[in-house]
């Protein structure tokens, strides 16, 4: 028969997972506002460092060689020295990243901090996806999905919309939006520190890492594998084409002068203009 102590610690140590799955979420969210953060920015970039669009889709594809270095490489590390110290080194990452950026005055500073982005992004995802699987109270994989991608999208779409709103509405449009996002990440690298480790076994010696990728697909679900697969690829294809020139194209279309911020309702009004 269960005592009330029992329950009032399974209770405690529920609540415990779930705040400590809030936190994890919410960093992982925090992580994804980087790779979207400089898209907005993109127009005032080519006006300030003079590029053409070659160079501009360069920059915001090179973004995924960071991230498959981390996932191909470094995608099984968190298993196996931890899940907090995977995500500690991808928040120090980020923010080096975001460093770069506010220093940038060339498209080789754009293009290592892409890299780096990726890779911070890359860690993190695996790292912090995992971790949140781990911390849901009931090991449920369906919610701890849910999460990890809601997470993942909400901040997606934050980072846009913060740089955009910040370019049109506030001072310095290529440094305050990542002086912004680099306090959040300070943020994230200390609230990390709470929610419990998930890894009991540790390698004991670097030496010890496996690092060398695997990729595979068990047989037994390679054909139904096959059609999200594709589909998820050319779905992300478009995004990231539309993505990459969208400023530069509604820009020219509306008539608006290269670097200049576009606030919302100038858009608006064109739009919807007969």
């Amino acid at each position: 028969m269960t005592t009330t102590a029992e329950r009032t610690d399974g209770h405690r140590r529920t609540r415990g997972f779930t705040w400590a799955m809030i936190v994890v979420a919410a960093g992982l969210g925090v992580m994804f506002v980087g790779p979207t953060l400089p898209t907005p920015l993109y127009p005032i970039y080519r006006s300030s460092f003079d590029f053409g669009k070659l160079t501009l889709t360069l920059i915001y594809a090179i973004y995924v060689l960071g991230n498959l270095a981390a996932l191909l490489i470094f995608g099984r590390l968190s298993i196996q020295i931890g899940r907090r110290l995977v995500t500690l080194p991808a928040v120090a990452i980020g923010a080096l990243s975001v460093v770069t950026f506010v220093f940038a005055d060339g498209v080789g500073w754009l293009l290592a901090a892409r890299v780096l982005s990726g890779l911070a992004t890359g860690l993190a995802s695996g790292a912090a996806t995992a971790w949140i699987a781990e911390l849901q109270p009931e090991h449920d994989r369906a919610i701890a999905a849910v999460t990890a991608s809601g997470a993942n999208f909400v901040g997606l779409a934050v980072g846009s919309l913060l740089a955009g709103t910040l370019a049109d509405l506030a001072p310095w449009p290529l440094r305050l939006s990542y002086i912004v996002y680099l306090a959040l990440l300070l943020a994230v690298g200390v609230a990390v520190v709470f929610p419990p480790e998930t890894v009991a076994s540790r390698v004991s010696h670097w030496k010890d890492l496996a690092l060398r990728p695997r990729l595979g697909v068990p047989a037994g679900i390679r054909l139904s594998f096959m059609s999200p697969a594709a589909t998820a690829f050319a779905t992300f294809a478009v995004l990231g084409f539309y993505a990459a020139l969208i400023a530069s194209v509604l820009g020219e279309s509306l008539r608006q002068a290269p670097g200049s911020p576009m606030s919302l309702s100038l858009v608006s009004s064109r739009l919807w203009r007969p």
